[in-house]
């Protein structure tokens, strides 16, 4: 983006999309005592110390690593697609890559629910499956609707395997 007078903050994130063997996604709706209560989206955080690598910021990293912190999921067990798209808006720049799981989105929620329960402070209440771009709660972050309408509208075309 241009640089304007007085300068303009974006909030930059990743965000890993869990897909499951049955095209689904699975989301997470975030604890009571958190930033976002309540609010659902997928598992992401902000990029911190653990996520530079090689005196670089890896994006990948910190996909994995938020992931796992708050799902139990590791995307080292999925396949990634190719590459990373991107949404922005409202000052806030989202990286997304899909990672496929042979798991159904019943049995990735349900690894999830157990992990929320080995959890002594979880950061989520539960995991969401989502099987449509319709119907999305009201309580969802504002990017999910464009996030999940991509993801339904070509997840047929982008099956591409290998990490970038």
């Amino acid at each position: 983006r241009k640089n304007r007078a007085g300068g303009v903050a974006e909030h930059i994130f990743a965000h890993a999309l869990p897909v499951a063997r049955d095209g689904a996604l699975v989301a997470i709706r975030m604890g009571a005592h958190t930033a976002n209560p309540g609010r659902f989206y997928f598992a992401a955080g902000s990029f911190d110390g653990n996520d530079i690598l090689d005196g670089q910021v890896s994006v990948k990293a910190n996909m994995r690593r938020e992931v796992l912190e708050e799902t139990g999921l590791d995307l080292d067990h999925a396949r990634a697609e190719f590459g990373y798209r991107l949404y922005a808006a409202n000052r806030q720049t989202v990286l997304l890559r899909r990672y496929r799981f042979e798991a159904t989105a019943q049995e990735l929620a349900d690894r999830i629910g157990d992990h929320i329960a080995r959890e002594p402070h979880p950061e989520i209440e539960a995991p969401v499956i989502i099987r449509s771009a319709a119907g999305l709660p009201d309580n969802a972050m504002p990017h999910m609707a464009p996030v999940v309408d991509w993801h339904f509208s070509t997840t047929n075309q982008a099956r591409g395997a290998g990490d970038a």
